[in-house]
């Protein structure tokens, strides 16, 4: 497999079409848009004594690279009757799913036989009565590997193939647009020296392809007899004489007829693969005739005559005559379908798995050269960009190291006034705290006012500590008075006199959170049930109550019994305590310390 090296802006394409008599080479150009034909050659396999393809391909070798052509793209054309197309019409909507349609009607088409096909197909757009049409080639796969294998010698930059038939119709919708949108039945035929390759046209979609056992070497064959002469003489004759549809006695005559017959064969075959057989309307328009055996005087007026149609020549180039302009709508086919951009209106390929994957290979190699080039240089420049910034990050870094290292020196110092702020911290919130409870016992005093009953009041509430013990005084501790703490007594001046201001000092380690609540008051409840009143209260305050849970009332062995409770027991009045513990502490001992 060899590789390109060049890099252009104009692809170049070689078509390549083999046949008996003659090979047609075409090489096409596409600039932007526009197709042109660069060079056509014409090698004559008889007068050069070329009989075998591997003779052919040496040929080949020697004429691509006189041209220089050697390095482009070959797209070879087979012979029609070593594959089978056929029109097969799908239901509606069913696109998504037609690659498993058309391996099932591939396998159908092919049926029992054991031997290994290639196949492809192109989708068709609707006409006729078709909704989906759908175009399958299968051709045997042990008959393109031998044409592949003849041509290894030549050493072509093979990137394609598919047979005549569909490179013939493939040049006809190129070269004639205008047939594209005629709703006409349209006949191409490619007349060669062995075969001649039937293409059938309709609303630029195709219809039929076929290879007809039929050709030029027939009139040949026909007048060497007729006249009792060489083949190398009758082929001098058949150029120089004319067919005449009224001379029943012309040798060239009645093999025309035959020929007639089997291109009438073919139709019949192809109107009932289309079903169309009882429809008088589908009939073939107009018949394009080129190949070599189309040159024969006066077959256009034949077909004319017999197929009551207009008959015209097909030629895809204009700078030859015209004898050699009609060798090469094929060739020229071929060429188109290597573009793969819509140029080829059918573009079937039955080209092997191997020769597609190593010509995708050729046609990418360039552009991996050029991207890794690319990215070569796109690495190394972000490699260079990369150690810049790397570089100036490093010196960055050293610069914040050494303003590291003088912070460092600075850490233990913070720790400890960290260490100092969060004890002061520690020991200031009791004091916010404390001084915050005010809301607290407003809010408790609400409360109960709120839910005791009418003929109840209370006469104590305090927190628990304050409710066991009495308030004691804090205790006071006389520390060095400093000067600054002097403040004078009275007088001014030097002989003025100080007395020193105790310090007093309280112990926020010793200050414990309010847990609970005591509320004491009395009760004026009936004889038989005095707590009544305030079993209520308390219900009310456990269900509505937001600060308190789990009110209830202080057992008697929990309770106090001040002097001040006495002056009302001679009233005959329930005294009572209750506890109401708060759902939030103040504050949390163990965090603080």
């Amino acid at each position: 497999m060899r590789l390109r090296w060049k890099f252009r802006r104009i692809r170049q394409l070689v078509g390549i079409d083999i046949g008996t008599a003659t090979t047609k080479i075409v090489v096409l150009q596409k600039y932007k848009k526009e197709v042109a034909i660069l060079h056509t050659i014409i090698l004559n396999n008889r007068e050069e004594d070329l009989y075998t393809e591997q003779e052919i391909a040496e040929r080949l070798t020697t004429i691509l690279e006189d041209g220089n052509f050697d390095e482009e793209e070959v797209i070879l054309g087979l012979p029609h009757h070593y594959g089978l197309t056929q029109l097969v019409d799908f239901p509606a909507g069913s696109e998504k799913k037609l690659p498993e349609l058309v391996a099932y009607e591939a396998r159908q088409i092919a049926g029992l036989s054991g031997e290994g096909f290639i196949d492809d197909y192109a989708p068709q757009e609707p006409f006729y009565h078709y909704k989906l049409p759908v175009n399958i080639c299968l051709c045997r796969s042990i008959l393109v590997h031998n044409r592949v294998k003849a041509l290894e010698n030549a050493q072509l930059n093979l990137a394609d193939l598919t047979l005549e038939g569909i490179a013939l119709a493939n040049a006809f919708l190129y070269v004639e647009p205008e047939a594209r949108n005629r709703n006409e039945v349209l006949m191409v035929l490619d007349i060669g020296a062995v075969n001649t390759t039937m293409a059938l046209v309709m609303k630029g979609q195709v219809f039929y392809t076929a290879s007809l056992p039929f050709g030029g070497d027939m009139f040949t064959d026909a007048l060497a007899q007729h006249l009792q002469v060489s083949e190398e003489e009758a082929e001098s004759v058949k150029y120089n004489s004319r067919i005449l549809v009224s001379d029943l006695n012309s040798p060239l005559t009645a093999t025309a007829r035959a020929m007639s017959s089997e291109i009438q064969s073919a139709l019949e075959q192809w109107k009932m693969q289309a079903q169309a057989e009882d429809d008088p309307d589908l009939k073939v328009a107009e018949i394009y005739l080129c190949g070599g055996g189309s040159l024969l005087s006066g077959i256009d007026e034949f077909f004319q005559t017999v197929y009551e149609a207009q008959v015209r020549r097909l030629t895809v180039t204009y700078q030859q005559e015209l004898q050699e302009a009609m060798l090469y709508p094929i060739a020229y086919g071929l060429a188109l379908q290597g573009f793969n951009t819509g140029e080829a209106k059918c573009p079937i390929s039955v080209v092997p798995r191997e020769i597609k994957l190593n010509a995708k290979r050729r046609r990418n190699y360039p552009h991996l050269i050029a991207c890794s080039w690319i990215l070569t240089f796109i690495l190394a420049i972000s490699l260079a960009i990369t150690y810049r910034s790397l570089t100036l990050k490093e010196v960055a870094v050293l610069d914040r190291a050494k303003d590291l290292a003088g912070c460092e020196k600075h850490v233990p110092d913070l720790k400890a006034m960290d260490g100092d702020i969060n004890y002061f911290n520690h020991m200031l919130i009791p004091f916010v705290i404390r001084a915050d409870r005010n809301q607290t016992f407003v809010n408790t005093i609400k409360l109960l006012g709120e839910h005791q009953h009418e003929k109840d009041w209370f006469l104590l509430v305090a927190d628990e500590h304050s409710y066991r013990h009495d308030v004691t005084t804090p205790e006071v501790h006389e520390p060095a008075p400093p000067p600054t703490a002097a403040i004078p007594f009275f007088g001014v001046g030097p002989n003025a006199k100080y007395i020193i201001a105790p310090t007093t000092h309280i112990r926020t380690d010793s200050m414990k959170p309010w847990r609970t609540l005591i509320g004491v008051g009395y009760t004026n409840g009936g004889r038989y049930q005095p707590m009544q009143f305030v079993r209520n209260m308390i219900d009310s305050l456990n269900l509505e109550s937001s600060i308190f849970h789990d009110v209830d009332v202080l057992p008697p062995i929990r309770q106090m019994h001040p002097e001040m409770l006495l002056p009302w027991r001679k009233y005959q009045l329930r005294h009572y305590a209750i506890e109401m513990p708060l759902k939030e502490l103040d504050f949390d001992p163990e965090v603080l310390n």
